[in-house]
């Protein structure tokens, strides 16, 4: 269980980051969140004016996957589902017992699982976590679905409903069931917008 208001740092600082943190910032009062990014745009040595955008976020930009999981206790990574597993692969050196890995990448059961078993092999719990909504226009506010292993999922959802973020916790053991559950909402929606359309054709 982490503390009640956890320091928090994310891996990447895209669309989906940059707007979490920025109300959590302007809205709960978080004044120090850091961030690290590695992609193909921003990467350290940063340029002064990405420095200057995330600091509008409340976001301290770091150099070093170290130097954040030092400074955090709630770790979020926000990057590309190709990159899921190499950044996970990256920061398991540096995760200890007290860290929470929360994974918000659309990345493969198989990825997750893979991801929740390099975080629990340091001590760190792993939460696979589905976000249902768009950060751009709700902040932090976003729906959030959560699953961890075994029964860390109510501590992983307490925490999570620290920062204030609606949702639901998913009282099962795989890391990857909050992605099962989005992928057959998926499949619904895409049945129910289908049937009409085949429906009106003949």
């Amino acid at each position: 269980m982490l503390a009640e208001r956890p320091r928090l740092g994310f891996i990447g600082l895209g669309s989906v980051a940059y707007h979490m943190a920025k109300g959590l910032h302007e809205e709960e009062g978080y004044e120090r969140i850091l961030a690290y990014c590695d992609g193909p745009r921003n990467r350290p040595p940063y340029t002064p004016a990405f420095k200057d955008k995330a600091a509008g976020a409340g976001v301290t930009l770091v150099n070093t996957l170290a130097e954040l999981a030092t400074g955090s206790d709630l770790i979020l990574s926000a990057v590309t589902a190709a990159s899921t597993l190499d950044v996970v692969q990256q920061t398991a050196p540096h995760l200890t017992p007290r860290h929470m890995f929360v994974d918000m990448n659309s990345a493969s059961p198989e990825v997750k699982e893979r991801a929740a078993e390099m975080c629990a092999a340091r001590g760190a719990t792993f939460v696979d976590c589905v976000i249902l909504g768009g950060p751009s226009m709700l902040k932090h506010h976003v729906l959030l679905w959560t699953s961890a292993p075994g029964g860390d999922v109510r501590g992983a959802w307490r925490n999570l409903r620290g920062l204030r973020h609606p949702g639901r916790p998913l009282h099962a053991q795989a890391p990857r069931a909050a992605l099962d559950v989005r992928a057959r909402r998926r499949g619904v929606r895409a049945g129910h917008e289908q049937i009409p359309h085949a429906d009106t054709s003949h």
